[in-house]
């Protein structure tokens, strides 16, 4: 159970992180429409860092829900037929 919760709180947390990317990225759009160049290269950045930051926590969430399903699940069902 805690890893599901695990997985969740990364999926949680990628989400809110790729909305954050996305408001600096119409943030960059609007400044690189107003002829502001230098700010928007900014918000872009800015937005890059963020959105690298939402795919380590879906990567994370991947990764502990292939340790659950793949690696604990499986071994706890080869112990079942080894038991009977």
């Amino acid at each position: 159970m805690q890893s599901s919760l695990h997985v969740a709180e990364h999926h949680e947390a990628a989400a809110e992180l790729h909305e954050h990317a996305a408001r600096y990225l119409r943030q960059a759009t609007k400044h690189y429409e107003e002829g502001k160049v230098a700010l928007a290269a900014h918000e872009a950045q800015a937005a890059h860092a963020i959105a690298l930051c939402a795919i380590d926590h879906s990567n994370e969430a991947a990764k502990h829900h292939a340790i659950r399903c793949c690696l604990v699940e499986p071994a706890a069902k080869r112990a079942i037929s080894v038991a009977a």
